[in-house]
C-alpha cells in the first residue's frame, strides 16, 4: 500500500508539473484546467484554488452517488494538483517563454508530462480523480457510454471556459482528443513497469 500511495502522490505533482507548463506556455490547457482558469478569472482567485474547490464540490457528488469510485487516490488528486500549480506557477512565470517556438516546445513537454503522470498516478488503481468520475456518476442517469458522456461533459468545460475568458488553443485541442488514449497507453504501461497487475 506505501509504494501505491507514493505512486498516486507523484503522479499528482507530475500531473500538476504538466498542467502548469502548459498555463505558462500560454498556448492552451486541457478541458478540466481551461473550466478552472475561467472560473478562476471570474472569480479572482488563483487557478489552483479553484481546482480544489471545484474537486472537493465534485468529491461531495462522490460520496452521495459514486461513493464506490471513491480512495484514497481519489483525495489526493483532489487537493494534490491545485496545490502543486499554486505552488510552482508563480515561479515559473517569470521564465515564460517570449517565441512561439519557445511556447510550442513549452506546452509539448507540458502535455507529455501531463499524459505521463496522469498513467503514473491511475497505476495503483486507489480511485477516480473527481473529474474523471463525473462521467461514471451521469452514466448511471444517462442511456449514453462514458466516452460520449465525457467528450460532452469536457465540450461543455471547454465552452463555460472561453466564455470566461480562460486559456484556449493547440494544447485544448491536443488533449480534448488524445488524453484518452494517452492515459490508456501510460496506464497499462506503468502498471507493468510498478508491478501494479
Amino acid at each position: 500500500m506505501f509504494k501505491k500511495i507514493i505512486t498516486i502522490i507523484i503522479g499528482t505533482i507530475g500531473i500538476g508539473v504538466g498542467i502548469t507548463f502548459c498555463i505558462v506556455a500560454n498556448l492552451g490547457i486541457d478541458p478540466c484546467s481551461t473550466f478552472n482558469n475561467g472560473l478562476s478569472n471570474w472569480f479572482n482567485i488563483e487557478i489552483g484554488t479553484m481546482m480544489i474547490i471545484t474537486n472537493a464540490i465534485i468529491f461531495g457528488f462522490m460520496l452521495i452517488f459514486y461513493r464506490e469510485g471513491v480512495h484514497l487516490g481519489t483525495i489526493i488528486n483532489a487537493f494534490g494538483v491545485g496545490i502543486t500549480i499554486n505552488l510552482i506557477l508563480p515561479t515559473l512565470l517569470q521564465f515564460q517563454p517570449t517565441t512561439l517556438i519557445g511556447q510550442l516546445i513549452l506546452t509539448l513537454v507540458g502535455i507529455l508530462i501531463v499524459c505521463i503522470f496522469i498513467g503514473v498516478y491511475i497505476a495503483p488503481n486507489l480511485g477516480f480523480a473527481p473529474w474523471d468520475a463525473i462521467g461514471y456518476m451521469l452514466q448511471k442517469k444517462l442511456p449514453f457510454s462514458y466516452a460520449r458522456i465525457r467528450i460532452g461533459y469536457e465540450i461543455l468545460a471547454v465552452i463555460i471556459g472561453i466564455i470566461l475568458h480562460a486559456q484556449f488553443g493547440i494544447a485544448t485541442i491536443i488533449l480534448a482528443f488524445g488524453l484518452g488514449p494517452a492515459i490508456d497507453f501510460f496506464g497499462q504501461k506503468f502498471k507493468t513497469i510498478l508491478n501494479f497487475n
